[in-house]
């Protein structure tokens, strides 16, 4: 199939990104995908083809083109594969933005049926997410969910812990300060505060069998953690604990080697072995007491 090709007047080497096509073989004459890359054609494909596989196993994520992974994973499922080709390179990063775009326009307005959620660039600058579109993504996730059997279930919970706990220093402290930028001032609007009201309010309905279940399941996913998310655990709660008063009375009488400044409960009393004369006294109060309310004295 013959397509139009943009003529290069500086050798590849100077221009290290290019902008590439994805054709399927179940489909040759039609292009499905278009992007830009700095890595080259054939090594972008194979992170089209990780995304596959990671929505395949975890369900939608944050960045993914549920449109263009469930396109590739019916192709690959019925036995094809996904032809690369670059279209034109270019120098700089913005020059390749720019051109996906071009490229992207010139095969919609030939028919083409892309599988690209925007008109190219980085980002989605031209995506409305209407408030229908939100509920039936919402939707499509729960029912996805929700058909998962417990093996499944458990398979993605890991995925999800693998992903976490694989992410770099740098990764983790962006992500904290995104949620925490994008958290801090703001205030629960109606639908978050209706739903937490009517989270707290289940709570204090629950009943003893339902509360019961709750800790079990808490106490089931506590069990299943990883010895060290464990030990990650345990060493964020000895920090927030480190220096604060117990929430005991009597000060933190929960550490080893604290003094409380109160007296034992058992201070000046034997809690030893008790000797024949102290059972025979106890036995004897024991009488007294039985007979002063009218009862019969031990015998």
């Amino acid at each position: 199939m013959s397509r139009p090709m943009k003529e290069n007047s500086n050798t590849l080497e100077e221009r290290k990104y290019c902008v590439y096509a994805h054709w399927y073989s179940t489909e040759l004459g039609h292009v499905r995908y278009i992007g830009w890359s700095g890595i080259g054609a054939d090594k972008r494909l194979l992170g089209h083809l990780r995304d596959e596989r990671k929505y395949r196993k975890t369900g939608w994520y944050k960045g993914c083109n549920t449109y263009k992974c469930s396109s590739i994973g019916v192709l690959l499922a019925a036995g094809g594969h996904v032809i690369p080709a670059v279209l034109e390179h270019c120098s700089t990063k913005a020059e390749a933005r720019l051109r996906e775009r071009h490229w992207i326009q010139y095969y919609k307005a030939l028919g083409h049926k892309l599988t690209n959620g925007t008109s190219g660039g980085d980002g989605c600058p031209d995506i409305v997410w209407t408030d229908e579109h939100k509920k039936r993504r919402s939707a499509a996730t729960k029912k996805r969910f929700e058909d998962m059997t417990a093996a499944e279930r458990a398979e993605w919970a890991e995925n999800c812990r693998t992903v976490q706990a694989n992410m770099s220093k740098e990764a983790k402290a962006q992500k904290s300060t995104k949620i925490k930028a994008a958290k801090t001032g703001k205030k629960l609007g109606p639908l978050s505060q209706a739903h937490y009201s009517a989270i707290m309010a289940g709570r204090a309905g629950m009943s003893l069998e339902a509360t019961a279940q709750m800790h079990t399941n808490r106490m089931a996913g506590l069990a299943a953690m990883s010895e060290k998310a464990e030990e990650q655990r345990r060493t964020k709660i000895s920090v927030a604990l480190k220096g604060k008063p117990s929430p005991l009375k009597g000060g933190p009488s929960w550490k080893k080697g604290i003094k409380t400044g109160k007296p034992a409960w058992n201070s000046g009393k034997q809690t030893g072995k008790l000797s024949s004369t102290s059972l025979a006294k106890r036995r004897t109060r024991i009488q007294q007491r039985a007979a002063e309310k009218g009862g019969n004295a031990l015998a």
